[in-house]
């Protein structure tokens, strides 16, 4: 068994003996894993801990949107609330599952350490889907209630009403014959209610979300209680190995000359998905103000670093390049950016450069992960990662990674396969679904359907994902190598590449590229410029063309079935 072990950059004081991050090898899920010595064991343990420790700062600022700002004390008052009105009414009890159908919002926030301190489940429902999507994974996951926001309570009630009592904020339940409950009521502050989190074991259930659903329904993905809290501890440590490297490699440390001691994290990634969940998760812990941005908006990040100071940003990079296009860019306030995360795509060159003429003392990372592993697998950042943009990153602490042939084999060195993760952060399993979770996990190993390769310095690439491949004429072609090598055109923005039947080669490949703004360019053009970077058979057989940005599912990942069903094929 050919295994890479965590190769990331850690500072020895932190994990040796008596370190915070002091590790030891401890039963869990039936296998033998690294974890935390000193961490707590649960994910209600952990927050119950949190929310204890901030009681001291009642009124400091906790959540801020859309200018309204809600204090920790306000915070732990109505989350208590919610809790009792839910054990009252609709009768929630530990076990139960309960699903979260909101969008970004404070609410949202109290309704999931509601749940989670009544020993419940919460279910993290995509918010942005068509009533239909979100009525399936409410009864596929068996909540007993849900919690809605008045917009997806009434795409919800669209698809006739649900089986399920409802806590509703908004405006009113108008006629369904659901049981409703007023959602501000029920978290009106009582004396003498106070929030505590019910003990769970490490190894029950924390909360479910559910899989991106490029291709297919989405399923549904528990992630244990234990997992979740070995993910926010890692994160810690990863977070100060950086701090780390950024004083390693400018001389300097990262929060020298803020403006605030505890900077708060700007989040405009859906909370229902691992990259809004766990920045949430931990800014809570550590204390920090969470800003929300509603609606992705250049604009208002650039408002909040000249109001707040902000120096950590995580984007994905359609984000990065409105900012960067934006004219404050030029103004010198991008500077005091300390680290940039990338994540769901790899960065242009131009791209990349871009950001180091704007940012000169910024940290750029990269991550790699998914919603089965919850935590990142692989990350890392500064000049390693700015000489190796094609690459993800190094193996995370406590993580151990394979890579697999078709038949279950590891590869030899260099050889791309299937990426095998093993650690204490992987899910449960697909809620009642357990064909689908021993197709996933198995003997402990998660298997992620990416295909990537470790290079000659240990350092991840990923190739394509499993099913995103084309077979044409006998030889596997991975569309994201195709897609990248279009990007790297001056006059391309992003591209797609996919197979459409053929008599002949079974399937051919052709693509799509969107054209940046004012560019122009034509397909023999583009097809002598993957000729020049690919196989030949790798070359697509026909290319279109389009100016609008391709469609994007909630995470940021490319929505490949919503293109393919909408788009006119001009050589068709």
């Amino acid at each position: 068994m050919r295994i890479f072990d965590s190769d990331f950059p850690v500072p020895p004081s932190l994990t040796g003996p008596g370190g915070a991050y002091e590790m030891e090898v401890r039963r869990f899920r039936g296998h033998d894993h690294t974890m935390f010595k000193h961490a707590p064991r649960s994910l209600n343990a952990l927050l119950g801990d949190a929310v204890a420790l901030h009681r001291s700062k009642p009124d400091e600022r906790m959540i801020e949107q859309d200018g309204q700002i809600i204090s920790f004390g306000m915070f732990d008052a109505r989350a208590a609330a919610l809790a009792a009105s839910l054990r009252d009414h609709p009768g929630v009890m530990a076990g139960d599952h309960v699903a979260l159908v909101m969008a970004n919002r404070a609410e949202w926030m109290m309704s999931f350490f509601a749940v989670l301190a009544i020993g419940a489940v919460p279910v993290m429902v995509n918010s942005r889907g068509a009533g239909v999507e979100m009525r399936r994974a409410i009864e596929a996951a068996d909540c007993i209630a849900a919690i809605c926001d008045q917009a997806c309570f009434d795409r919800l009630a669209e698809t006739v009403d649900l089986p399920v009592p409802v806590v509703l904020l908004g405006e009113s339940a108008r006629g369904t014959s659901l049981a409703v409950l007023d959602f501000d009521a029920a978290s009106t502050p009582r004396p003498g209610v106070v929030l505590a989190f019910a003990a769970r074991e490490p190894e029950g259930p924390a909360l479910i979300m559910f899989s991106s659903g490029t291709t297919g329904f989405p399923k549904a993905v528990v992630h244990s209680q234990g997992g979740m809290a070995h993910s926010l501890t890692l994160g810690f440590l990863v977070n100060e190995a950086f701090d780390a490297l950024y004083e390693s490699e400018f001389g300097a440390n990262a929060y020298a000359g803020l403006a605030q001691v505890n900077p708060p994290n700007v989040l405009s990634s859906p909370m229902f998905h691992v990259a809004g969940l766990l920045p949430f998760l931990r800014s809570i812990v550590k204390g920090q103000p969470t800003i929300l941005i509603t609606r992705w908006n250049a604009e208002a990040v650039f408002d909040l670093m000249e109001r707040d100071g902000v120096m950590r940003l995580g984007l994905v990079p359609t984000m990065i390049f409105d900012m960067l296009a934006s004219p404050r860019a030029q103004s010198g306030i991008l500077s005091q950016i300390r680290f940039l995360a990338n994540g769901t795509a790899a960065l242009a060159p131009d791209v990349a450069a871009a950001i180091r003429q704007a940012l000169p003392r910024c940290l750029m990372l990269n991550t790699y992960g998914q919603t089965e592993t919850m935590e990142r697998v692989a990350t890392f950042g500064g000049r390693e990662f700015e000489a190796n943009l094609g690459a993800v990153g190094r193996v995370m602490p406590t993580m151990r990674l394979r890579i697999l042939r078709d038949d279950g084999s590891d590869a030899d060195p260099g050889e791309a396969g299937e990426i095998a993760v093993f650690s204490p952060t992987v899910m449960s399993g697909y809620y009642n679904d357990p064909q689908a979770s021993a197709e996933t996990i198995r003997d402990g190993w998660a298997l992620s359907g990416d295909v990537g390769r470790f290079d000659e310095t240990g350092l991840l690439h990923i190739v394509d994902r499993k099913k995103n491949m084309v077979i044409s004429g006998g030889e596997n072609i991975y569309c994201a190598e195709v897609e990248r090598v279009l990007a790297e055109h001056p006059a391309v923005a992003e591209a797609i590449a996919f197979g459409e039947p053929d008599q002949r080669l079974g399937e051919r490949l052709v693509a799509v590229a969107v054209l940046r703004a004012g560019a122009e360019a034509g397909e023999e053009e583009l097809m002598a410029h993957c000729t020049a970077r690919l196989a030949r058979y790798k070359v697509p057989r026909a290319i279109g063309f389009m100016r609008d940005a391709l469609p994007r599912n909630a995470t940021g990942k490319v929505a490949k079935g919503d293109f393919l069903a909408s788009y006119a094929r001009p050589w068709t």
